[in-house]
């Protein structure tokens, strides 16, 4: 998994860095690289449902909380005091929202804008236990595969019945859940071939090309707007998924692969305020690509001293509860 997460977090930074580009067809790049998010989300599903049965759930929380939350709350203070230093407006409504993980869709924080999916993350966590369950409590082949099929319908539904705010952050459960599905089957399902390979390839290229065409055809409409670019972002982050667990099976792991691996999600926390946020570095020359690599290059320091931070905070409150 580590190839891939390397991937999510460069189509993440590829996404947010080509919006800053002044040539067009750079920034129509988005369509390919904006599926980090659900590539992520799919590898969490995954991870979980190959290592099988949740027996402590609140241990299984706890452990969920302790990741995530703690470079999560520290990013978020970071941020407050470079605010407070560049004397910027706080929203504090907004902050509250962030620091509690329901923010949604409607962040309104500068520079923590991509943390719309730290909701939809927490929501996959708290249904995971009760995913498991369910899954583990169907016995029958033809029951297992309706649900599946069900649950690939269900954003269909969700995309005309829920207001766009609830929908973007909740429709993700139902891949997730399939993903939690084939990780949990992975014996079974995960035997491909070279000839798999190139049909998930050829699903990957469709995918981008339904949702090229969509975008010049009905770009706008809600069919679009929430079931193409939903299901098409799905379909090729699963192929995706599937190539890299093909090609990548056997590959050594690389040094530079595993620290980038280490710290991705620290990665994704910081990079944006970079980018569009309070101290952003994508105007500090006249060179698009020269900002972009600053940017990358001060994003990988920052995960890094976040991780280091955030794991010594963890270290501290572990040595002041015992």
């Amino acid at each position: 998994m580590s190839y891939l997460r390397v991937f999510a977090v460069l189509c993440i930074l590829a996404c947010h860095i080509r919006n800053e580009a002044s040539i067009g067809a750079i920034q129509s790049l988005g369509q390919l690289f904006n599926i980090g998010v659900q590539i992520f989300l799919i590898i969490s599903a995954f991870c979980f449902g190959k290592q099988g049965t949740i027996d402590n759930i609140k241990f299984w929380y706890f452990k969920r909380i302790k990741r995530i939350a703690f470079p999560y709350e520290t990013f978020f203070i970071i941020l407050a005091v470079i605010y407070i230093i560049k004397n910027v407006k706080m929203l504090w409504i907004n902050w509250i929202s962030c620091l509690f993980f329901v923010q949604g869709m409607h962040v309104g924080v500068l520079g923590a804008d991509h943390t719309w999916f730290m909701t939809t993350l927490m929501i996959c966590y708290i249904l995971t236990p009760l995913i498991e369950k369910i899954w583990k409590r169907i016995q029958y082949k033809k029951t297992k595969w309706g649900i599946l099929v069900g649950l690939l319908i269900v954003p269909f539904i969700m995309a005309y019945l829920l207001p766009n705010y609830i929908f973007f952050i909740t429709y993700h459960v139902c891949f997730y859940a399939i993903a939690y599905y084939v990780g949990s089957n992975w014996e079974r399902l995960g035997k491909s071939t070279n000839k798999s390979a190139v049909i998930y390839f050829i699903v990957m290229c469709l995918a981008f090309a339904m949702r090229f065409i969509g975008r010049v055809m009905i770009d706008g409409t809600k069919l679009y707007n929430l079931v193409v670019v939903n299901y098409t972002h799905y379909v090729a982050a699963a192929c995706i998924f599937m190539l890299f667990s093909i090609i990548f099976s056997k590959a050594k792991m690389l040094k530079i692969v595993q620290l980038v691996d280490g710290i991705s999600f620290e990665i994704y926390l910081c990079h944006y305020m970079f980018i569009v946020g309070p101290v952003s570095v994508m105007y500090i020359t006249g060179n698009w690509i020269i900002n972009s690599i600053i940017a990358v290059c001060i994003a990988l320091l920052f995960a890094v001293i976040l991780h280091k931070l955030s794991k010594g905070i963890r270290k501290i409150l572990r040595v002041h509860s015992t």
